[in-house]
């Protein structure tokens, strides 16, 4: 019988591949007309880094191989649209595409290879790896999303009855939702009572803050370049004072190999994906591209950290879903199972006495 796992694998790259043959239609009408029209190359350049991700997530790591073959197929295909843009866009419009995929495809790309396979092994090359992949994937399909909400937020919020913008209300809900923002920043500040008060970390992990000082500094640097975006910049300033602070601690009161492995992760997210990130966008993008890519990047970022978790809890909760429904049905037909076994002994004695009379009777 087939590994269950396998054929639900089928099953995903079956709709992952109709998910990457969806543009077909979009190509046929660019190469009909022999020009990009108004579509945007983006899409297709942050799909291309994905699945190019995917391959070397599903190369890495063990058992992987269905992932590994069906994001190398959609690398294929994407890489195809990418050139169809290139070769059909306006000069302008190249021009930019070709930024794109020489910062995300190639660069990025090339950071992620060189830095995890030369800094780190085992799981946690797995680990950051599949995180990387996770963020870009999430961010891709998500970012849509971004858009609407804030676009319905912006009509149905900040403004007034006859339809005019009212900055006064914008920005009071940016000072709400800012001091929200620095309740959720200090709300381990028990945790870290408790690693001053114990002069250990005891068992906790310096990966969740290590990765909220990074969300934190790419939202600033947002808030600075991003016009109106003065309240953003300074909760973030703070944010990232305070989670400074928490991973000093962290840091002093680690274990010496626990210590090692939060220098490691400040290093990589902390000071090289910033910068990249910054040198990238600062010196290679302009007005709403920069802003654009930038939003994109925190989004994604932000998705993950917080979504994050329900990479554990989903997964186990189908399985508590799957237990409990198994138990029910085992409880539902184990009386049903036992009758009828003691109604086949029954009827099994019944033809052996029939048989015995009969013989009796004969003599």
């Amino acid at each position: 019988m087939a590994n269950p796992s396998f054929i639900v694998g089928i099953i995903g790259n079956m709709a992952s591949l109709l998910v990457y043959l969806a543009p077909i239609k979009t190509f046929s009408h660019i190469v009909k007309h022999r020009s990009t029209e108004e579509f945007e190359s983006l899409p297709y350049v942050s799909t291309l880094l994905s699945s190019s991700v995917g391959i070397y997530y599903g190369v890495t790591k063990p058992g992987m191989y269905l992932l590994a073959t069906i994001n190398g197929l959609g690398a294929l295909i994407q890489l195809v649209y990418v050139v169809l843009f290139l070769i059909y866009a306006p000069p302008k419009i190249r021009a930019k595409t070709a930024i794109l995929v020489g910062v995300l495809d190639v660069g990025f790309l090339a950071a992620v290879f060189l830095v995890t396979q030369y800094t780190m092994h085992g799981d946690l090359r797995i680990g950051v790896v599949g995180f990387i992949r996770a963020g870009i994937t999430i961010a891709m399909y998500a970012s849509p999303f971004v858009a609407m909400l804030r676009n319905s937020l912006l009509s149905n919020f900040t403004r007034t009855h006859n339809g005019t913008f009212d900055s006064e209300k914008a920005s009071s809900y940016e000072i709400e939702g800012n001091i929200i923002s620095v309740t959720v920043v200090l709300s381990p500040i028990k945790t870290f009572l408790r690693i001053v008060k114990h002069r250990s970390t005891e068992d906790f992990e310096s990966f969740p803050y290590v990765i909220a000082l990074l969300g934190t500094s790419l939202w600033c640097y947002y808030g600075v370049i991003k016009p109106g975006g003065f309240i953003l910049a300074t909760t973030n300033g703070l944010g990232i004072i305070i989670e400074l602070v928490y991973v000093t601690l962290f840091i002093i009161y680690a274990p010496l190999r626990v210590r090692a492995k939060t220098a490691i992760y400040l290093g990589i997210l902390n000071v090289a994906v910033p910068a990249i990130v910054i040198l990238i966008t600062l010196f290679t993008m302009h007005g709403d591209l920069r802003i654009d890519v930038l939003g994109f990047v925190c989004a994604g970022l932000s998705i993950v950290m917080y979504g994050s978790p329900l990479v554990v809890v989903v997964p186990n909760g189908i399985g508590f879903l799957l237990g409990t429904a198994q138990m029910v049905l085992y409880a539902m037909y184990w009386k049903s199972k036992s009758s009828q076994n003691i109604s086949e002994e029954l009827e099994d004695g019944w033809q052996h006495k029939h048989f015995i009379s009969e013989n009796s009777s004969e003599d």
